[in-house]
Protein backbone atom coordinates (compact mmCIF):
# COMPACT_ATOMS: atom_id res chain seq x y z
CA UNK A 1 0.00 0.00 0.00
CA UNK A 2 2.81 2.43 0.83
CA UNK A 3 4.35 1.86 -2.59
CA UNK A 4 1.03 2.74 -4.25
CA UNK A 5 0.67 5.90 -2.15
CA UNK A 6 4.23 6.92 -2.87
CA UNK A 7 3.66 6.46 -6.60
CA UNK A 8 0.53 8.58 -6.49
CA UNK A 9 2.28 11.35 -4.53
CA UNK A 10 5.15 11.46 -7.00
CA UNK A 11 2.61 11.67 -9.77
CA UNK A 12 0.88 14.57 -8.01
CA UNK A 13 4.17 16.44 -7.55
CA UNK A 14 5.02 15.97 -11.21
CA UNK A 15 1.65 17.43 -12.23
CA UNK A 16 2.39 20.44 -10.04
CA UNK A 17 5.86 20.90 -11.51
CA UNK A 18 4.25 20.86 -14.94
CA UNK A 19 1.95 23.69 -13.84
CA UNK A 20 -1.19 21.55 -13.83
CA UNK A 21 -2.70 22.72 -10.53
CA UNK A 22 -6.11 21.16 -11.20
CA UNK A 23 -4.64 17.72 -11.76
CA UNK A 24 -2.50 18.15 -8.63
CA UNK A 25 -5.70 18.73 -6.62
CA UNK A 26 -7.37 15.68 -8.17
CA UNK A 27 -4.32 13.57 -7.31
CA UNK A 28 -4.60 14.71 -3.70
CA UNK A 29 -8.18 13.41 -3.49
CA UNK A 30 -7.07 10.12 -5.02
CA UNK A 31 -4.14 9.97 -2.63
CA UNK A 32 -6.32 10.55 0.44
CA UNK A 33 -8.63 7.75 -0.67
CA UNK A 34 -5.74 5.37 0.04
CA UNK A 35 -4.23 7.08 3.10
CA UNK A 36 -5.02 6.21 6.69
CA UNK A 37 -3.24 9.10 8.45
CA UNK A 38 -0.88 11.99 7.77
CA UNK A 39 2.25 10.16 8.91
CA UNK A 40 3.12 9.53 5.29
CA UNK A 41 3.50 13.25 4.55
CA UNK A 42 5.52 13.83 7.71
CA UNK A 43 8.02 11.21 6.59
CA UNK A 44 8.54 12.71 3.12
CA UNK A 45 11.63 14.70 4.09
CA UNK A 46 12.67 15.37 0.51
CA UNK A 47 9.45 17.18 -0.44
CA UNK A 48 9.82 20.96 -0.60
CA UNK A 49 6.39 22.30 0.37
CA UNK A 50 7.58 25.89 0.09
CA UNK A 51 8.40 25.12 -3.54
CA UNK A 52 4.94 23.61 -3.96
CA UNK A 53 3.34 26.75 -2.52
CA UNK A 54 5.34 28.93 -4.90
CA UNK A 55 4.13 26.90 -7.88
CA UNK A 56 0.49 26.98 -6.75
CA UNK A 57 0.56 30.72 -6.14
CA UNK A 58 1.76 31.29 -9.72
CA UNK A 59 -1.57 29.95 -11.00
CA UNK A 60 -3.26 32.79 -12.82
CA UNK A 61 -6.48 30.99 -13.68
CA UNK A 62 -9.83 30.92 -11.88
CA UNK A 63 -9.15 31.50 -8.17
CA UNK A 64 -12.54 30.04 -7.29
CA UNK A 65 -11.57 26.61 -8.56
CA UNK A 66 -12.23 23.85 -5.98
CA UNK A 67 -8.98 21.96 -6.69
CA UNK A 68 -6.84 25.10 -6.52
CA UNK A 69 -8.21 26.01 -3.08
CA UNK A 70 -7.90 22.42 -1.87
CA UNK A 71 -4.27 22.35 -3.03
CA UNK A 72 -3.47 25.62 -1.25
CA UNK A 73 -5.19 24.45 1.93
CA UNK A 74 -3.22 21.19 1.85
CA UNK A 75 0.14 22.91 1.31
CA UNK A 76 -0.44 25.56 4.00
CA UNK A 77 -1.19 22.75 6.45
CA UNK A 78 2.09 21.08 5.55
CA UNK A 79 4.06 24.26 6.29
CA UNK A 80 2.05 24.76 9.54
CA UNK A 81 0.27 27.95 8.51
CA UNK A 82 -3.14 26.97 9.83
CA UNK A 83 -4.80 30.36 9.38
CA UNK A 84 -4.15 30.36 5.62
CA UNK A 85 -5.02 26.67 5.42
CA UNK A 86 -8.36 27.36 7.10
CA UNK A 87 -9.12 30.16 4.63
CA UNK A 88 -8.54 28.07 1.52
CA UNK A 89 -10.14 24.87 2.82
CA UNK A 90 -13.22 26.85 3.83
CA UNK A 91 -13.36 28.29 0.32
CA UNK A 92 -13.02 24.81 -1.20
CA UNK A 93 -15.95 23.58 0.95
CA UNK A 94 -18.08 26.57 -0.12
CA UNK A 95 -17.38 25.70 -3.75
CA UNK A 96 -18.07 21.96 -3.37
CA UNK A 97 -19.41 20.55 -0.07
CA UNK A 98 -19.74 16.99 -1.40
CA UNK A 99 -16.05 16.04 -1.03
CA UNK A 100 -14.86 14.71 2.35
CA UNK A 101 -11.17 15.67 1.95
CA UNK A 102 -11.37 19.42 2.73
CA UNK A 103 -13.58 18.66 5.76
CA UNK A 104 -11.08 16.06 6.98
CA UNK A 105 -8.16 18.46 6.50
CA UNK A 106 -9.95 21.35 8.18
CA UNK A 107 -10.87 19.14 11.16
CA UNK A 108 -7.15 18.95 12.03
CA UNK A 109 -6.88 22.73 12.53
CA UNK A 110 -6.69 24.02 16.12
CA UNK A 111 -10.07 25.04 17.64
CA UNK A 112 -8.77 28.56 18.22
CA UNK A 113 -8.86 28.92 14.42
CA UNK A 114 -11.53 26.37 13.50
CA UNK A 115 -14.29 26.25 16.10
CA UNK A 116 -16.15 23.69 13.96
CA UNK A 117 -13.35 21.10 13.99
CA UNK A 118 -15.57 18.39 15.50
CA UNK A 119 -18.43 19.06 13.07
CA UNK A 120 -15.94 18.91 10.19
CA UNK A 121 -14.73 15.49 11.34
CA UNK A 122 -18.29 14.20 11.63
CA UNK A 123 -19.21 15.55 8.21
CA UNK A 124 -16.19 13.85 6.64
CA UNK A 125 -17.34 10.53 8.13
CA UNK A 126 -20.90 11.06 6.80
CA UNK A 127 -19.57 11.80 3.33
CA UNK A 128 -17.06 8.95 3.42
CA UNK A 129 -17.05 6.51 6.39
CA UNK A 130 -13.45 5.49 5.75
CA UNK A 131 -10.84 4.35 8.26
CA UNK A 132 -8.99 7.65 7.78
CA UNK A 133 -12.05 9.75 8.52
CA UNK A 134 -12.96 7.73 11.60
CA UNK A 135 -9.36 8.18 12.72
CA UNK A 136 -9.62 11.96 12.31
CA UNK A 137 -12.94 11.98 14.16
CA UNK A 138 -11.38 10.03 17.04
CA UNK A 139 -8.49 12.50 17.20
CA UNK A 140 -10.91 15.45 17.30
CA UNK A 141 -11.93 14.41 20.82
CA UNK A 142 -8.45 15.28 22.12
CA UNK A 143 -9.72 18.73 22.95
CA UNK A 144 -12.36 17.27 25.26
CA UNK A 145 -10.16 16.14 28.09
CA UNK A 146 -12.89 14.29 29.95
CA UNK A 147 -14.28 10.81 30.33
CA UNK A 148 -16.75 11.14 27.45
CA UNK A 149 -14.00 12.38 25.14
CA UNK A 150 -11.80 9.40 25.96
CA UNK A 151 -14.70 7.02 25.50
CA UNK A 152 -15.74 8.44 22.12
CA UNK A 153 -12.18 8.57 20.79
CA UNK A 154 -11.65 4.90 21.72
CA UNK A 155 -14.90 3.96 19.97
CA UNK A 156 -13.94 5.71 16.74
CA UNK A 157 -10.39 4.37 16.77
CA UNK A 158 -12.04 0.97 17.04
CA UNK A 159 -14.18 1.78 13.98
CA UNK A 160 -11.04 2.74 12.04
CA UNK A 161 -9.32 -0.50 13.09
CA UNK A 162 -12.33 -2.60 12.11
CA UNK A 163 -12.12 -1.12 8.61
CA UNK A 164 -8.30 -1.35 8.45
CA UNK A 165 -6.87 -4.01 10.81
CA UNK A 166 -3.38 -2.94 9.69
CA UNK A 167 -3.90 0.67 10.86
CA UNK A 168 -0.82 1.05 13.09
CA UNK A 169 -1.45 4.65 14.15
CA UNK A 170 -5.04 3.84 15.17
CA UNK A 171 -3.70 1.22 17.58
CA UNK A 172 -1.07 3.68 18.82
CA UNK A 173 -3.49 6.56 19.34
CA UNK A 174 -6.05 4.37 21.07
CA UNK A 175 -3.27 3.09 23.32
CA UNK A 176 -2.39 6.66 24.26
CA UNK A 177 -5.98 7.27 25.39
CA UNK A 178 -6.09 3.99 27.32
CA UNK A 179 -2.79 4.91 28.98
CA UNK A 180 -4.10 8.32 30.02
CA UNK A 181 -7.15 6.54 31.47
CA UNK A 182 -4.84 4.30 33.56
CA UNK A 183 -5.72 1.17 31.55
CA UNK A 184 -2.08 0.17 31.18
CA UNK A 185 -2.72 -3.41 30.12
CA UNK A 186 -5.13 -2.26 27.41
CA UNK A 187 -2.52 0.26 26.25
CA UNK A 188 0.18 -2.42 26.17
CA UNK A 189 -2.03 -4.64 24.01
CA UNK A 190 -2.58 -1.84 21.48
CA UNK A 191 1.06 -0.70 21.45
CA UNK A 192 2.16 -4.27 20.79
CA UNK A 193 -0.38 -4.59 17.97
CA UNK A 194 0.89 -1.30 16.56
CA UNK A 195 4.50 -2.44 16.30
CA UNK A 196 3.39 -5.84 15.05
CA UNK A 197 1.75 -4.05 12.12
CA UNK A 198 4.53 -1.49 11.68
CA UNK A 199 7.89 -2.57 13.09
CA UNK A 200 9.32 0.93 12.49
CA UNK A 201 6.62 2.75 14.45
CA UNK A 202 7.55 5.14 17.28
CA UNK A 203 5.26 3.32 19.76
CA UNK A 204 8.20 1.46 21.35
CA UNK A 205 8.92 4.22 23.85
CA UNK A 206 5.40 4.37 25.24
CA UNK A 207 5.18 0.58 25.23
CA UNK A 208 8.33 0.50 27.36
CA UNK A 209 6.87 3.11 29.70
CA UNK A 210 3.66 1.13 30.27
CA UNK A 211 5.52 -2.13 30.83
CA UNK A 212 7.76 -0.34 33.30
CA UNK A 213 4.71 1.00 35.15
CA UNK A 214 3.35 -2.57 35.27
CA UNK A 215 6.72 -3.69 36.71
CA UNK A 216 7.26 -6.08 33.79
CA UNK A 217 10.89 -5.02 33.66
CA UNK A 218 12.34 -7.79 31.47
CA UNK A 219 9.75 -7.11 28.75
CA UNK A 220 10.25 -3.38 29.13
CA UNK A 221 13.98 -3.76 28.51
CA UNK A 222 13.34 -5.97 25.48
CA UNK A 223 11.12 -3.43 23.71
CA UNK A 224 13.12 -0.33 24.56
CA UNK A 225 16.19 -2.08 23.13
CA UNK A 226 14.32 -2.83 19.90
CA UNK A 227 13.04 0.73 19.75
CA UNK A 228 16.53 2.14 20.26
CA UNK A 229 17.77 0.13 17.28
CA UNK A 230 14.84 1.12 15.08
CA UNK A 231 15.11 4.80 16.07
CA UNK A 232 18.84 5.09 16.59
CA UNK A 233 18.74 8.84 15.98
CA UNK A 234 16.28 9.45 18.85
CA UNK A 235 18.35 10.24 21.97
CA UNK A 236 15.34 9.81 24.28
CA UNK A 237 15.71 6.05 23.92
CA UNK A 238 19.04 6.29 25.74
CA UNK A 239 17.18 7.63 28.76
CA UNK A 240 14.60 4.83 28.54
CA UNK A 241 17.37 2.27 28.22
CA UNK A 242 18.99 3.76 31.30
CA UNK A 243 15.82 3.33 33.35
CA UNK A 244 15.21 -0.17 32.00
CA UNK A 245 18.72 -1.29 32.94
CA UNK A 246 18.41 0.33 36.35
CA UNK A 247 15.24 -1.67 37.02
CA UNK A 248 17.00 -5.01 36.58
CA UNK A 249 20.15 -4.02 38.44
CA UNK A 250 22.45 -3.28 35.48
CA UNK A 251 23.60 -0.09 37.17
CA UNK A 252 26.95 0.38 35.45
CA UNK A 253 25.36 -0.04 32.02
CA UNK A 254 22.59 2.37 33.05
CA UNK A 255 25.11 5.04 34.05
CA UNK A 256 26.76 4.89 30.62
CA UNK A 257 23.36 5.23 28.93
CA UNK A 258 22.40 8.23 31.06
CA UNK A 259 25.76 9.82 30.31
CA UNK A 260 25.15 9.32 26.59
CA UNK A 261 21.76 10.99 26.98
CA UNK A 262 23.30 13.88 28.93
CA UNK A 263 25.60 14.73 26.02
CA UNK A 264 22.52 16.10 24.27
CA UNK A 265 20.69 17.15 27.44
CA UNK A 266 23.45 18.18 29.85
CA UNK A 267 21.15 19.78 32.42
CA UNK A 268 18.49 17.08 32.58
CA UNK A 269 17.83 16.65 36.30
CA UNK A 270 16.20 13.23 35.95
CA UNK A 271 19.22 11.71 34.23
CA UNK A 272 21.63 13.36 36.67
CA UNK A 273 19.58 12.15 39.62
CA UNK A 274 19.28 8.63 38.23
CA UNK A 275 23.06 8.39 37.86
CA UNK A 276 23.41 9.15 41.57
CA UNK A 277 20.79 6.51 42.36
CA UNK A 278 22.71 3.97 40.28
CA UNK A 279 25.96 4.79 42.04
CA UNK A 280 24.25 4.37 45.40
CA UNK A 281 22.74 1.06 44.31
CA UNK A 282 26.14 -0.18 43.15
CA UNK A 283 27.47 0.61 46.61
CA UNK A 284 24.47 -1.05 48.25
CA UNK A 285 25.04 -4.18 46.19
CA UNK A 286 28.59 -4.36 47.50
CA UNK A 287 27.20 -4.24 51.03
CA UNK A 288 24.63 -6.93 50.22
CA UNK A 289 27.37 -9.14 48.77
CA UNK A 290 29.52 -8.55 51.85
CA UNK A 291 26.76 -9.74 54.14
CA UNK A 292 26.04 -12.73 51.90
CA UNK A 293 29.73 -13.68 51.97
CA UNK A 294 29.73 -13.47 55.75
CA UNK A 295 26.63 -15.65 55.87
CA UNK A 296 28.39 -18.43 53.94
CA UNK A 297 31.52 -18.00 56.13
CA UNK A 298 33.69 -16.56 53.42
CA UNK A 299 35.14 -14.09 55.90
CA UNK A 300 37.96 -12.86 53.69
CA UNK A 301 35.57 -12.02 50.88
CA UNK A 302 33.19 -10.39 53.35
CA UNK A 303 35.98 -8.32 54.87
CA UNK A 304 37.26 -7.23 51.45
CA UNK A 305 33.77 -6.19 50.33
CA UNK A 306 33.14 -4.25 53.53
CA UNK A 307 36.46 -2.47 52.96
CA UNK A 308 35.44 -1.65 49.41
CA UNK A 309 32.07 -0.36 50.60
CA UNK A 310 33.56 2.14 53.05
CA UNK A 311 36.60 3.15 51.01
CA UNK A 312 34.85 6.21 49.57
CA UNK A 313 33.52 7.41 52.90
CA UNK A 314 30.26 5.47 52.96
CA UNK A 315 28.65 5.12 56.37
CA UNK A 316 27.63 1.81 57.92
CA UNK A 317 24.63 1.46 60.18
CA UNK A 318 25.04 -0.05 63.64
CA UNK A 319 24.34 -3.66 62.64
CA UNK A 320 26.47 -3.59 59.49
CA UNK A 321 29.35 -1.98 61.37
CA UNK A 322 29.23 -4.78 63.92
CA UNK A 323 29.24 -7.40 61.15
CA UNK A 324 32.17 -5.68 59.45
CA UNK A 325 34.26 -5.63 62.64
CA UNK A 326 33.35 -9.24 63.34
CA UNK A 327 34.45 -10.19 59.82
CA UNK A 328 37.88 -8.70 60.65
CA UNK A 329 38.18 -11.01 63.65
CA UNK A 330 36.92 -14.07 61.81
CA UNK A 331 39.14 -13.34 58.83
CA UNK A 332 42.06 -13.55 61.24
CA UNK A 333 40.63 -16.58 63.10
CA UNK A 334 37.43 -18.14 61.79
CA UNK A 335 36.83 -19.84 65.17
CA UNK A 336 36.51 -16.54 67.02
CA UNK A 337 33.26 -16.29 68.99
CA UNK A 338 31.90 -13.59 71.25
CA UNK A 339 29.56 -15.67 73.38
CA UNK A 340 29.94 -17.87 76.46
CA UNK A 341 32.43 -20.08 74.61
CA UNK A 342 34.90 -17.20 74.81
CA UNK A 343 36.91 -16.98 78.04
CA UNK A 344 36.95 -13.17 77.91
CA UNK A 345 33.17 -13.16 77.85
CA UNK A 346 32.93 -15.75 80.64
CA UNK A 347 35.30 -13.86 82.89
CA UNK A 348 33.51 -10.51 82.59
CA UNK A 349 30.07 -12.08 82.80
CA UNK A 350 31.08 -13.99 85.93
CA UNK A 351 32.42 -10.82 87.54
CA UNK A 352 29.21 -8.93 86.76
CA UNK A 353 27.09 -11.78 88.11
CA UNK A 354 29.22 -12.10 91.22
CA UNK A 355 29.00 -8.35 91.83
CA UNK A 356 25.20 -8.46 91.70
CA UNK A 357 24.98 -11.42 94.09
CA UNK A 358 27.43 -9.97 96.61
CA UNK A 359 25.74 -6.58 96.50
CA UNK A 360 22.42 -8.22 97.25
CA UNK A 361 23.96 -10.30 100.11
CA UNK A 362 26.03 -7.34 101.31
CA UNK A 363 29.20 -9.42 100.95
CA UNK A 364 32.60 -7.87 100.47
CA UNK A 365 33.40 -7.06 96.82
CA UNK A 366 36.70 -7.74 95.12
CA UNK A 367 38.53 -5.07 93.17
CA UNK A 368 37.94 -6.97 89.90
CA UNK A 369 34.20 -7.19 90.57
CA UNK A 370 34.02 -3.46 91.23
CA UNK A 371 36.01 -2.72 88.10
CA UNK A 372 33.81 -4.94 85.94
CA UNK A 373 30.72 -3.28 87.36
CA UNK A 374 32.02 0.12 86.21
CA UNK A 375 32.30 -1.10 82.61
CA UNK A 376 31.09 1.61 80.21
CA UNK A 377 31.50 2.70 76.62
CA UNK A 378 33.58 5.84 76.03
CA UNK A 379 32.57 8.19 73.21
CA UNK A 380 35.05 10.18 71.15
CA UNK A 381 34.41 13.40 73.06
CA UNK A 382 34.61 12.00 76.61
CA UNK A 383 37.45 13.58 78.63
CA UNK A 384 39.72 11.73 81.04
CA UNK A 385 40.32 13.20 84.42
CA UNK A 386 43.93 12.35 85.27
CA UNK A 387 47.21 10.83 84.12
CA UNK A 388 49.32 11.86 81.18
CA UNK A 389 46.17 12.73 79.22
CA UNK A 390 44.24 14.51 81.93
CA UNK A 391 41.73 16.90 80.37
CA UNK A 392 42.04 15.46 76.87
CA UNK A 393 39.14 13.80 75.10
CA UNK A 394 39.31 10.28 73.75
CA UNK A 395 39.62 11.32 70.10
CA UNK A 396 42.78 13.34 70.77
CA UNK A 397 44.31 10.50 72.83
CA UNK A 398 43.67 8.07 69.93
CA UNK A 399 45.47 10.39 67.54
CA UNK A 400 48.37 10.93 69.95
CA UNK A 401 48.78 7.46 71.47
CA UNK A 402 46.56 4.81 69.80
CA UNK A 403 48.52 1.91 71.30
CA UNK A 404 47.70 3.15 74.80
CA UNK A 405 43.97 3.20 74.08
CA UNK A 406 44.08 -0.37 72.73
CA UNK A 407 46.06 -1.49 75.79
CA UNK A 408 43.42 0.00 78.06
CA UNK A 409 40.63 -1.85 76.24
CA UNK A 410 42.47 -5.14 76.74
CA UNK A 411 43.61 -4.62 80.33
CA UNK A 412 41.03 -2.40 82.02
CA UNK A 413 37.81 -4.20 82.81
CA UNK A 414 35.79 -1.03 83.06
CA UNK A 415 36.90 0.50 79.75
CA UNK A 416 35.53 0.15 76.21
CA UNK A 417 35.03 2.56 73.32
CA UNK A 418 32.33 3.12 70.75
CA UNK A 419 32.94 0.49 68.07
CA UNK A 420 32.81 3.05 65.26
CA UNK A 421 36.15 4.35 66.55
CA UNK A 422 37.76 1.12 65.36
CA UNK A 423 37.48 2.49 61.82
CA UNK A 424 40.13 5.05 62.70
CA UNK A 425 43.33 4.08 60.84
CA UNK A 426 45.38 5.24 63.85
CA UNK A 427 44.00 2.27 65.78
CA UNK A 428 43.92 -0.18 62.90
CA UNK A 429 47.63 0.12 62.22
CA UNK A 430 48.55 -1.01 65.75
CA UNK A 431 49.58 -4.64 66.59
CA UNK A 432 47.07 -4.77 69.46
CA UNK A 433 44.15 -3.87 67.19
CA UNK A 434 42.53 -7.30 66.73
CA UNK A 435 42.90 -8.31 70.37
CA UNK A 436 41.42 -4.99 71.52
CA UNK A 437 38.62 -5.33 68.99
CA UNK A 438 37.69 -8.75 70.37
CA UNK A 439 37.69 -7.44 73.94
CA UNK A 440 35.66 -4.39 72.95
CA UNK A 441 32.94 -6.29 71.08
CA UNK A 442 32.58 -8.66 74.02
CA UNK A 443 32.38 -5.75 76.45
CA UNK A 444 29.65 -4.25 74.30
CA UNK A 445 27.64 -7.44 74.72
CA UNK A 446 28.25 -7.49 78.46
CA UNK A 447 27.04 -3.88 78.74
CA UNK A 448 23.94 -4.70 76.73
CA UNK A 449 23.22 -7.82 78.77
CA UNK A 450 23.64 -6.17 82.17
CA UNK A 451 22.06 -2.81 81.41
CA UNK A 452 18.58 -2.83 82.99
CA UNK A 453 15.61 -2.18 80.74
CA UNK A 454 13.43 0.89 81.16
CA UNK A 455 10.99 -1.04 83.34
CA UNK A 456 13.72 -2.41 85.62
CA UNK A 457 15.99 0.61 85.91
CA UNK A 458 16.05 2.27 89.31
CA UNK A 459 16.27 5.94 88.35
CA UNK A 460 16.56 6.88 92.00
CA UNK A 461 19.95 5.15 92.18
CA UNK A 462 21.44 7.04 89.25
CA UNK A 463 23.10 9.76 91.32
CA UNK A 464 24.39 7.16 93.72
CA UNK A 465 25.94 5.20 90.87
CA UNK A 466 27.71 8.22 89.45
CA UNK A 467 28.84 9.35 92.89
CA UNK A 468 30.41 5.95 93.35
CA UNK A 469 31.88 6.15 89.88
CA UNK A 470 33.29 9.63 90.52
CA UNK A 471 34.82 8.57 93.87
CA UNK A 472 36.52 5.53 92.40
CA UNK A 473 40.20 5.08 93.40
CA UNK A 474 41.89 6.53 90.33
CA UNK A 475 45.41 5.38 91.11
CA UNK A 476 44.40 1.73 90.77
CA UNK A 477 44.88 1.71 87.00
CA UNK A 478 47.67 4.24 86.71
CA UNK A 479 45.94 6.15 83.91
CA UNK A 480 42.71 6.41 81.91
CA UNK A 481 40.75 4.30 84.39
CA UNK A 482 37.15 5.31 85.05
CA UNK A 483 37.49 8.84 83.69
CA UNK A 484 34.83 11.48 84.00
CA UNK A 485 31.69 12.23 82.06
CA UNK A 486 33.24 15.59 81.27
CA UNK A 487 32.35 18.45 78.97
CA UNK A 488 30.80 17.66 75.61
CA UNK A 489 32.43 19.22 72.61
CA UNK A 490 30.64 19.63 69.31
CA UNK A 491 29.56 15.99 69.01
CA UNK A 492 26.56 14.30 70.53
CA UNK A 493 28.33 11.02 71.02
CA UNK A 494 26.27 8.72 68.78
CA UNK A 495 27.57 6.71 65.86
CA UNK A 496 26.73 9.38 63.26
CA UNK A 497 28.77 11.95 65.20
CA UNK A 498 31.71 9.60 65.46
CA UNK A 499 31.57 8.84 61.74
CA UNK A 500 31.58 12.61 61.10
CA UNK A 501 34.61 13.01 63.33
CA UNK A 502 36.37 10.25 61.40
CA UNK A 503 35.77 12.20 58.21
CA UNK A 504 33.45 9.53 56.79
Amino acid sequence: MNDLIHTKFKEANQKLENGDIIEFGKCLIDLYANLTCNCYFRDQKEVDYERQLELVCKHSGNQNNFYLNLAKGFIYLRIKNEKEAYTYLTKAIEIDSSCDVPYSLRASIEPEINALYEEDAKTAVLLNPSARNYFDLANSYDYKNDESGLKNSSIYFGKAISLRPDFACAYNNRAIRLQSNKDLQGAVNDYMKCIEVDKKHWAYYQLWFCLDELKRYDEALKYIEIGAKVHSDDISYQFGLGVANTRIGNYEAAIKLYERYLKDNPKNSSALGNIEICKKNIKNQILINAKESYKVRDYKQANDLFEKYIEDETDLNEDDLYLYLLSMLKNNNSETSLDNTNQIYNRLNTLKSSYSQKLENEDELTEEEENANKLMEYQSNYRVGFGNYEGQNLSSIINEDPEYVLWCIINLDHFSINKALFLNPKLRNEPLFLSALEHNLIKEQIIEKWTPGDDDYDYGSRDEYYDDYHDYERDTFDALTDGQLGDWDEFGGDIDDIMTWLGR
